[in-house]
């Protein structure tokens, strides 16, 4: 969890990644997904070193 600000950005063409960012500090890309959307609708999107959530099995 962090106090800082968290930036998501979403591509508006489905071939490009979303970025994360905590704060000013990039934190990682992940492909668009249900998943991923469903944690951002909700505020909650995984830490860095969780975010291998978000990568497809």
């Amino acid at each position: 969890m962090t106090t800082e600000n968290t930036y998501v950005f979403i591509p508006l063409n489905c071939d490009q990644p979303c970025f994360v960012y905590f704060g000013s500090r990039f934190a990682y890309k992940v492909e668009y997904s249900d998943i991923f959307m469903n944690d951002v609708r909700s505020g909650h999107v995984e830490s860095v070193s969780r975010s291998g959530k978000y990568t497809p099995q």
